[in-house]
């Protein structure tokens, strides 16, 4: 058996990954069983042992995100890519009762998280944000406790592939493997190892995506103790100081050297060196900068594992945007054919010397270039208020980069290329309160009408 359960891995190992959804699936696909109606009452819906385990897969993983009513539109584009991978050992916290009636109703597996927050965005920094981060320990205990591998995620960190095959290749050394805002690619041209610890543990872990095995209950503990006494403190900045304490370790030699097999595998030590940690390969456990500015596996010809829409400027508008630019969103198909409405459609005419300024691409070039698409959107928005049509808002194309601090044309540390084409439209435009009520920036449409 367990011979077997190798040689399936190694298969979906090499398998080339399906293409990602344009919309959710049917209520016809098959689903994993969920409880037919909410309004059975909500102790149905309790997360038990019995439910987590019943959600392990072979290997002991599990899938994890949660929602609030606001944003079930992600947990459905979520589940809808767990499902189109064919896999079932997943579940979905309701963080309110309206949204665990809805995602029943959908029939995706779901269990009561009710959180007492806001059922609206819970607004990155805001005092209800800092509630979900403590929520969300609480629930990576419940995961732990019940003996369970979790691979928890924001709702906005889709699962594009099936993570088990990496996970297993790096078991069973391996306690925490977390995602990284890091910038620069440290591992091979595949990207199926990790990063090399030395250099991305550096940066800013992001446990938007992180997978840990349930020895490592007592860092996470320790980790959800940290947050209660510290409510006013981010809790991914305090989960990666609690795996500091004793410090990260990297040695080969001397006392506190770690084993040869970890050392292969790109791990090293943290939390008083009981506890091996692992930061996966940027370029395809994507973050926004990554996936949609660099594009990292787009470059390399590879399916990323998970994409995160991190490093955007237009909130959760933002990120819809981009995913459905890069068709990971799931739509209804009345979405695509509003009652009542025509579409517009243009192609940006930029100019190549625009694009390929004699000298280097400074602010003046970016200016010009951008200002050059800007004029052609500002008459196509007339045109299309004169006619009454829906103008479908094209992809863009950037001389430099965005950040939220000084740079040079690129985020430090990273390794964009300029111009940056396609530009996220967020780097330009304010998605968040609407450009114009003429214009839908959805460029899906015009690709595959």
């Amino acid at each position: 058996a367990a011979a077997a359960a190798a040689a399936e891995l190694q298969r979906q190992a090499q398998q080339p990954p399906q293409q990602a959804v344009a919309s959710h699936p049917p209520e016809t696909a098959s689903h994993p069983p969920a409880a037919s109606n909410a309004s059975v009452g909500r102790a149905a819906y309790r997360l038990t042992r019995e439910l987590i385990r019943s959600r392990c897969n072979a290997h002991n993983i599990i899938l994890v995100t949660f929602v609030n009513f606001q944003r079930c539109d992600y947990g459905l584009t979520w589940s809808g890519h767990v499902v189109r991978l064919g896999l079932s050992n997943y579940l979905v916290g309701a963080m309110d009762g309206k949204a665990l009636e809805l995602l029943a109703s959908k029939k995706v597996p779901t269990f009561d998280m009710e959180s007492g927050l806001t059922t609206a965005d819970y607004g990155w920094g805001t005092k209800n944000f800092r509630k979900l981060g403590l929520r969300k320990c609480e629930l990576i205990l419940s995961l732990l406790s019940a003996g369970a591998d979790p691979i928890v995620t924001d709702a906005d960190a889709l699962i594009t592939r099936d993570p088990t095959p990496f996970v297993m290749r790096l078991r069973p050394e391996a306690q925490v493997l977390v995602t990284s805002d890091h910038l620069m690619a440290t591992d091979d041209a595949a990207a199926e190892s990790l990063e090399l610890p030395k250099r991305a543990s550096s940066s800013a872990w992001n446990i938007g995506y992180f997978y840990l095995h349930h020895s490592a209950l007592p860092a996470i503990a320790h980790w959800k103790r940290m947050c209660e006494e510290h409510p006013d403190l981010w809790d991914q900045n305090l989960f990666k100081d609690v795996f500091k304490i004793g410090r990260l370790r990297f040695e080969t030699s001397g006392a506190d050297a770690i084993p040869q097999a970890e050392v292969d595998k790109r791990l090293f030590r943290g939390y008083n060196g009981t506890v091996t940690i692992g930061i996966l390969p940027v370029a395809t456990f994507c973050g926004g900068h990554t996936y949609f500015v660099q594009r990292m596996p787009q470059r390399r010809g590879v399916v990323p594992y998970s994409v995160h829409t991190t490093f955007q400027y237009s909130g959760a508008v933002g990120k819809t945007h981009r995913l459905r630019e890069a068709m990971l969103w799931a739509d209804d198909a009345a979405y695509f054919d509003p009652p009542g409405r025509s579409f517009l459609t243009y192609v940006p005419v930029v100019r190549r010397e625009l694009l390929r300024p004699a000298g280097v691409m400074g602010v003046a070039a970016h200016f010009e270039v951008v200002h050059h698409q800007l004029v052609q959107l500002r008459a196509a928005f007339l045109l299309a208020a004169r006619l009454g049509r829906l103008l479908i808002v094209p992809p863009l194309t950037c001389g430099l980069d965005r950040f939220w601090a000084p740079h040079n044309g690129t985020i430090p540390g990273s390794d964009t290329r300029l111009p940056v084409e396609p530009c996220p439209l967020d780097h330009v435009l304010d998605l968040e309160n609407g450009i114009s009520k003429h214009a839908l920036p959805d460029s899906r449409l015009a690709r595959d009408p």
